[in-house]
């Protein structure tokens, strides 16, 4: 089977996001693969995977809407702000209502700036945060922006709550977790966290990546169905022969800037070009995907 493409994974907790991209690799015994966007170890749900010749699709999901569960536990603080980590400071007993978690949990919805946690993938100076804080070095990270377009309270009992996000990409549910538990002066840190959706894959298409190899087939996707909200294009013999060269090809159609599917006469996808205006509508090639 061809495997140039994208395979929905469902992480399981425990496993860290490299481990699970190497599974998957073994499993299904291609040469490339990776992943498009880091699961915490703790956390379980939608992993998107691309695999084969698919892996150089990936920026163009790197800006991808998510959405999550996640179960916040009140009471202290820890450094990673997640049940792994070490807790930090007094246990401090929750002494809010539920219409004061809902207040601070609405504020949060919108644009805003957020600190990402130290514990975390961000580089400084060429190192990785988690690297640099598991040797006693607190890392000075600098804000970033992130867009929250809908978080709601699901469930709150005793210490628990659970809440639902979705938000844009490089959006810390942990960053939020710490958030929440300073308003409302009670400390606060992620028991559970589960990717519900990724762009438009839903948790229900995904499969576990120890599942039997029919059940991946399922949740599989071929490189030519990938980024199908983007508009397409059929070239002509003439004109794949120039996108296989990098060339540009001039086309009657519009497209008005967009990023634009570039296939075959026989359905294969050539590569992925950028749209420009002009007298013509001019297709650049991006990413040319040649044939083997």
């Amino acid at each position: 089977m061809n495997w140039d493409g994208l395979v929905l994974i469902h992480k399981p907790a425990g496993e860290t996001s490299h481990t699970v991209v190497q599974l998957v690799k073994e499993r299904l015994k291609v040469d490339k693969a990776g992943h498009l966007g880091t699961l915490d170890p703790i956390a379980t749900g939608v992993f998107p995977v691309c695999l084969g010749k698919a892996t150089r699709l990936s920026p163009f999901y790197m800006g991808a809407d998510k959405s999550y569960l996640a179960e916040i536990r009140f009471g202290f603080f820890t450094n990673t702000d997640d049940r792994e980590g070490k807790q930090e400071g007094p246990f401090s007993r929750p002494r809010f209502s539920k219409q004061q978690l809902e207040t601070v949990i609405s504020s949060f919805q919108g644009e805003f700036n957020q600190k990402p946690p130290i514990f975390s993938a961000k580089k400084v100076k060429g190192e990785k945060a988690y690297d640099l804080a598991r040797r006693g070095i607190r890392p000075d990270l600098p804000l970033q922006k992130v867009q929250i377009h809908e978080i709601r309270l699901m469930h709150f009992e005793k210490d628990i709550a659970v809440i639902y996000i979705h938000c844009g990409s490089g959006t810390y549910v942990r960053s939020i977790t710490r958030e929440i538990g300073m308003r409302l002066r009670c400390g606060a840190h992620v028991n559970e966290l589960a990717r519900t959706k990724f762009h438009n894959f839903q948790l229900e298409e995904c499969a576990g990546p120890d599942a039997p190899i029919e059940k991946l087939k399922k949740a599989f996707i071929p490189m030519a169905e990938m980024l199908a909200d983007y508009p397409s294009f059929t070239a002509d013999e003439s004109q794949e022969k120039r996108i296989l060269n990098g060339s540009s090809i001039a086309v009657d159609e519009t497209y008005a800037g967009e990023w634009v599917r570039i296939f075959d006469r026989k359905k294969m996808l050539l590569g992925i070009a950028k749209a420009l205006s002009g007298d013509k509508t001019e297709l650049k090639p991006r990413i040319v995907l040649k044939s083997d």
